[in-house]
């Protein structure tokens, strides 16, 4: 074959965007090496397939023919792929148990839905168990080999278990309606009034710089679980961090505001964790293989 696949994806992608400068985003790719393949190409094929300058990007009367053939040949070699890849995972079969952090359902960066339904699809006679847990039980039940996999806020490293970043989470100070701090002026709010207020932490090891920020707040409570430490924040006696997208909609609610957001944050790394002698399991490298692709992109080329 003349044209190999990776030369008409790059054509067929070029023609999609209407141009070489357009193609560069959705290609990943810098417009010259995107001009050094197009030419690559219609070497091969001993024809010109477009016309570009001042009048812009057209196509010539044998590019459009090699355009019509491309789509054809490129939908024929996904169907092969997708039936290669359905063959290799139908032996696959048994129990891949995840259990996530709880307070997830909002998190638009926890590209968790696409992977299941992936996962499903590739591996079809697996059973999954999935459920939700504070950070400390799951760290408990991956310890136990209670369950396969775990995703959480990455505070620190346990020796045992394999920790792989997928994305960062914001964490802002929040109080409650009912709270004498919710009509008060973040310019208004002195530190030594914050150290003063009743403060909720999080019931698990933070990393050092995060409990820096909170080593000087009047720690009167604890709650592992999100949903724990909203209600102790809800219900006025306390200040306390959460996950900007868990606060989110009791912000937008009313319920509650943020305290002094520009210097009182921290962002906790997301990540997938399993045991390290978990490696050879099957059902497990390919969940984590699917799930690592939502987050990270092929490097860019030049």
């Amino acid at each position: 074959m003349n044209a190999d696949i990776k030369l008409l994806k790059i054509f067929v992608t070029v023609v999609d965007n209407g141009g070489f400068s357009a193609a560069e985003r959705e290609l990943n790719l810098a417009r010259s090496t995107i001009s050094n393949h197009m030419a690559e190409l219609e070497h091969r094929l001993g024809t010109s397939l477009c016309r570009r300058g001042r009048a812009g990007f057209a196509l010539t009367s044998a590019g459009e023919s090699v355009y019509r053939e491309a789509l054809n040949l490129l939908a024929s070699a996904e169907a092969f792929d997708r039936h290669i890849d359905s063959l290799k995972h139908a032996d696959m079969s048994g129990e891949l148990r995840l259990t996530i952090t709880d307070g997830t359902l909002y998190d638009k960066n926890l590209k968790l839905n696409k992977t299941l339904a992936q996962f499903q699809n590739k591996a079809k006679n697996v059973f999954l168990k999935l459920s939700s847990a504070s950070q400390r039980d799951i760290e408990h039940q991956l310890a136990k080999k209670e369950i396969d996999l775990g995703i959480i806020a990455h505070h620190r490293s346990l020796p045992d278990f394999q920790y792989h970043r997928l994305y960062q989470e914001q964490h802002l100070l929040y109080c409650a309606e009912n709270h004498f701090l919710f009509e008060k002026n973040d310019r208004h709010i002195t530190e030594e009034q914050l150290a003063e207020q009743a403060f909720v932490h999080a019931g698990y090891q933070l990393n050092p710089e995060i409990q820096k920020l909170t080593q000087n707040f009047n720690g009167r409570a604890s709650a592992g679980h999100m949903e724990s430490r909203a209600q102790l924040i809800l219900s006025g006696a306390y200040i306390g961090f959460l996950p900007e997208h868990f606060a989110a909609p009791l912000v937008e609610a009313g319920k509650l505001r943020t305290l002094k957001a520009r210097n009182k944050f921290y962002h906790s790394d997301i990540s997938a964790v399993h045991r390290k002698d978990a490696l050879s399991d099957r059902l497990l490298a390919l969940f984590l293989a699917l799930l690592k692709e939502q987050y990270h992109a092929p490097a860019k080329k030049n």
